[in-house]
């Protein structure tokens, strides 16, 4: 199992995380000025005896001790200061990696070959008539499994608790390739409202539309009641062969909002997102998806390019 790293933005969470293993095998930490409140990265294992910076202090101008030893670093990975030294001298050897931060919607991203590939952008989230909630989680299940899984529009209505077995037809399915990269998928889908108070929003069909950015990245929107629509926002980044992390926002444009509706909105996120994992973490890891009917049509075509651009890759990693 591989990652894409030359020219990929991988998302770190959100500020609220303090650290991420990447692959793996590298370990992130988040950090955020007390006084600035600006998010800085470094690398999170401290080179002398293996503690987690995450677990230490964060000092104003971006510093962090070392829980450990008390060993203080700045922002820029150098180490400045080892307490236990009478003669103030600092061994050579000891700097660590940082890590440049794009933060958008509360997603943190960066890259492991200096380009901070720009993440996709929702004009939505801009919009002063819309609000949006984010959140993220460790799951149970391979990366890539889980892509399948976020362009797969007819497991809709069997998985989740708005389903409707008995309206499981996927219809006016179309699948294309935009000039700009991205894969891009409309159809027409029946589920139910997903609680009493989205259900005066439902229509019989729902509209909805995916985009999947590469090689990490869906964006789903879904139309209801004139003018109501939803959008979600997820990116999903490797821990590991069968550990993921997932970073979502959730995104509407309802006439009123309030810390309720808000709360309603983070809660069926997490629910939905459980569903899903209760069946992807126990998918075989090495199954592969060789039978496909009209609707796997666009799950399809990004799980076989993705293949491509890893397989293409100088600088993809092996997931441990």
């Amino acid at each position: 199992m591989y990652a894409p790293v030359k020219g990929v933005g991988w998302c770190m969470g959100t500020p609220y995380r303090k650290s991420t293993n990447v692959f793996g095998k590298k370990q992130i930490g988040i950090f955020k000025d007390p006084k600035s409140s600006e998010i800085f990265l470094l690398d999170d294992v401290c080179p002398h005896r293996g503690a987690l910076f995450s677990q230490g202090k964060v000092f104003e101008n971006k510093k962090v001790q070392c829980p450990y030893h008390g060993w203080i670093y700045n922002e820029n990975g150098l180490l400045e200061s080892v307490p236990s030294c009478v003669n103030k001298s600092i061994p050579t050897g000891a700097d660590i990696s940082k890590y440049e931060v794009n933060q958008q919607y509360d997603f943190l991203w960066t890259s492991f070959d200096n380009t901070c590939a720009l993440p996709p952008e929702v004009k939505d989230f801009s919009d002063p008539h819309w609000n949006y909630v984010t959140g993220d989680i460790e799951l149970e299940g391979n990366w890539m499994k889980w892509i399948d899984n976020a362009c797969d529009v007819s497991h809709i209505n069997f998985v989740h608790d708005f389903a409707d077995e008995n309206r499981g037809k996927v219809s006016e399915f179309r699948v294309s390739k935009t000039d700009r990269g991205y894969y891009e998928c409309t159809a027409n889908v029946r589920p139910k409202a997903a609680s009493l108070f989205t259900h005066h929003m439902q229509v019989k069909k729902s509209p909805i539309s995916m985009r999947f950015y590469f090689p990490n990245t869906t964006v789903i929107r879904v139309k209801l009641k004139d003018p109501y629509e939803f959008v979600t926002y997820t990116t999903v980044t490797p821990l590991g062969k069968d550990r993921t992390l997932m970073t979502w926002c959730f995104g509407y444009n309802l006439p009123f909002n309030n810390d309720i509706i808000m709360h309603n909105f983070v809660e069926q996120m997490y629910k939905t997102i459980k569903e899903d994992q209760a069946i992807i973490q126990n998918i075989p890891r090495d199954f592969n998806n060789t039978i496909n009917v009209q609707s796997d049509t666009f799950q399809s075509a990004v799980s076989q390019e993705l293949e491509y651009l890893i397989s293409i890759d100088p600088m993809a990693v092996k997931l441990t």
